[in-house]
């Protein structure tokens, strides 16, 4: 019942996530690295964030630009047409319409998620450089 696509359809389905920081009465976060680091938003995000009704993370952002003066929230698509692969989207009229593709589908990958991660995505994964400029992880 909590393994793949049957993990999201269960009403029982809970989650918990947790961010613990345990650090020594003499830690200096200017010498021995390792801060928490939140970057709050430059403007209002054009819809809700974090997940979809449908299970959906969001992974990233679209900063703003002259073009598109709104953040907008990334999403990963992680049961692409019933396969293993995933794409990412954003969501059309603040999440009340359709869904955009930014990405074509792809196999999962954890290097996409360690240093040089977001490069790769940018240079490899997203469809248009104006959308590439402007995507990074959370």
């Amino acid at each position: 019942e909590l393994k793949g696509r049957a993990g999201w359809m269960q009403p029982t389905r809970r989650s918990i996530s947790w961010l613990i920081y345990l650090n020594e009465p003499d830690w200096n976060g200017s010498r021995d690295g390792g801060q928490l680091r939140c970057f709050e938003r430059s403007c209002l995000p054009s819809q809700k964030v974090g997940a979809r009704p449908n299970g959906d993370l969001q992974i990233g952002w679209l900063r703003a630009s002259p073009v598109d003066p709104v953040e907008r929230p990334v999403f990963l698509d992680a049961k692409r047409r019933d396969t293993h692969q995933c794409a990412m989207y954003i969501c059309n009229d603040g999440g009340r319409g359709g869904v955009t593709y930014i990405t074509q589908d792809f196999d999962p990958h954890p290097i996409m998620y360690v240093a040089g991660g977001e490069a790769l995505v940018k240079k490899i994964l997203v469809d248009r450089k104006d959308l590439a400029d402007r995507f990074h992880f959370i």
